[in-house]
């Protein structure tokens, strides 16, 4: 017997094929992103080539979401909160965002533990509670299906970097999210996804 069909594949596969008729937008973090419905699905395809240098990809959330992984191959860590006391525990210097994407007020320090790594591939999800931390380290070319969820709204969402490094490329107000997805870069984005996981 045939495996059945996975019709969230198919359909994003064929948005995919026909990407340039939706509007995709490039966040700073190494991913396009297309809204199929506001404040509730994303899809998100990663290409660590669209990573605005300076940025980091450790950071929490205001909302709760689902992340489907629809094809490739997704590493996650999660991390608490912690103190300089606790074993493992690595200094992070730590920003808080707008909901918008802009730095606000003063960075600080803080000390994180981080949990054993996650591998999630294609018809796995994981999903995130915010406002726990996380890091996303996907393949180049996954694509994942994001449904927020919306169980908890903390008010606050936090950027982190290790502590001896710069913190990420920004000053505080200066937004983050360059814009708009379309042309070459959507076009190598969706060509190197396509060819290489479905």
């Amino acid at each position: 017997m045939e495996p059945e069909p996975n019709a969230k594949r198919i359909l994003v596969e064929h948005i995919l094929r026909n990407a340039k008729e939706y509007p995709w937008v490039v966040p700073a973090n190494g991913r396009l992103t297309l809204v199929l419905a506001p404040d509730s699905v994303v899809i998100n395809l990663f290409n660590a080539h669209y990573r605005q240098p300076g940025t980091t990809t450790t950071h929490s959330h205001t909302m709760d979401f689902k992340s489907e992984i629809i094809a490739g191959e997704m590493r996650q860590y999660r991390y608490a909160r912690s103190s300089a006391e606790t074993p493992g525990a690595a200094h992070y210097g730590c920003q808080e965002l707008t909901l918008d994407g802009k730095l606000m007020g003063e960075a600080t320090d803080c000390y994180l533990l981080e949990g054993p790594r996650e591998v999630y591939r294609s018809g796995e999800f994981y999903e995130i509670t915010a406002p726990e931390i996380h890091r996303s380290d996907p393949e180049d070319g996954t694509v994942t299906l994001i449904t927020r969820q919306y169980k908890t709204t903390p008010a606050s969402v936090f950027t982190f970097w290790p502590y001896a490094k710069m913190a990420p490329g920004t000053q505080s107000g200066e937004k983050i999210i360059p814009g708009v997805a379309g042309g070459k870069v959507l076009e190598d984005a969706v060509s190197h996804a396509l060819r290489t996981w479905f």
